[in-house]
């Protein structure tokens, strides 16, 4: 069994924690916050920050979409589905290919990315398809998954993918071969409760190689793959703040109901970021001791602000927009200590 942590913040006094039993026969956390305050309480985290800027006159991005880094260079899709290839040393001489796919006159709709160790893969929505691209954004060739997708993770020998195809097959997860063939349903209907084409953060999180979450944003469920199985191991319990069965998931027009967006693992930590009140939380737990603590986080002690989307290794990731707007902002990238 592989050894994953989490990290989660907030800043109320500790809540209840239970366990519960699940089908599969693992157990799993459930996290009570049925009593979350109104006015929050913002909470302070010990961080340290490094910023790398992306300021470059040749290449200028649009709002970010999805990032996705390795040890020596990060890729950005941006808004006006452009992939951008920046070196984490310095930032500058970015490359950049502009919604192309691997054949001539072939335009493509990026909507996620996601990398292993010598690959980018790209998946264009509008084909169901993955591009692959080694490092420096040389085409290689390309994968067709069998059913509609929003996002990717490369996991071992196999491709997670979520599943927008709600008629044909009633899972929210669907891991395919490097081939696109498909292997297996993950994650029935059953236990989501109903599927809903409304994604929204990241549905995937990858700390280490193969040390895999799954976040059902609408349950507030965190699940965890092993072994090619996915089991729920953290639940949150938002009490009467929790989006009731047949609502559909929506962000602008649920803002009593809490909706997680990104889960994080960091050392011996679970962060859960979520949106409850038209205001980004932060639901804390440590996984030695148990506290939990819930609340709002605005800036680290360095006076950025905290705003983590994504990870790399024990680092969360977050974007930094100029002030003037006019030329690309910075990377900023998060230890928790």
């Amino acid at each position: 069994m592989k050894n994953i942590i989490l990290i989660i913040v907030s800043a109320l006094p500790i809540v209840m924690q239970t366990s519960c039993k699940e089908s599969v026969g693992n157990s799993c956390i459930q996290i009570d916050l049925s009593s979350v305050p109104m006015e929050p309480s913002e909470i302070d985290l010990d961080i340290l920050t490094r910023e790398i800027s992306l300021d470059n006159d040749s290449i200028i991005i649009g709002n970010i979409v999805d990032l996705v880094a390795t040890d020596s260079v990060c890729f950005i899709l941006d808004e006006n589905g452009s992939i951008i290839r920046y070196p984490l040393a310095d930032g500058i001489s970015p490359k950049r290919i502009n919604s192309r796919g691997h054949g001539f006159g072939e335009y493509i709709a990026p909507v996620a990315l996601t990398s292993d160790k010598d690959t980018l893969y790209v998946l264009d929505m509008a084909t169901a398809s993955i591009l692959k691209y080694d490092t420096d954004l040389k085409p290689l060739e390309s994968v067709q998954l069998d059913h509609p997708a929003q996002n990717i993770l490369i996991c071992g020998d196999n491709i997670l993918s979520d599943n927008l195809d709600l008629k044909s097959n009633s899972n929210m997860v669907i891991m395919s071969d490097r081939k696109g063939n498909h292997i297996d349903n993950l994650i029935p209907i059953a236990d989501v409760g109903e599927l809903d084409s409304y994604r929204v953060g990241n549905t995937f999180m990858e700390r280490m190689q193969d040390d895999v979450f799954v976040l059902d944003s609408k349950g507030n469920t965190l699940y965890m793959y092993e072994d090619g199985v996915m089991h729920p191991a953290y639940r949150y319990d938002f009490g009467k703040r929790m989006i009731p069965e047949g609502k559909p998931l929506d962000v602008g027009n649920l803002p009593q109901y809490a909706i997680s967006t990104h889960c994080f693992i960091s050392g011996n930590m679970v962060l859960l970021s979520y949106l409850l009140d038209n205001q980004r939380q932060y639901c804390y737990y440590d996984v030695k001791t148990g506290q939990i603590k819930n609340g709002t986080v605005n800036a680290t002690s360095e006076g950025f602000p905290f705003f983590p989307r994504w990870q790399h290794g024990n680092e969360l990731i977050g974007y930094l927009e100029s002030e003037s707007g006019e030329k690309n902002g910075s990377l900023l990238f998060y230890t928790l200590k």
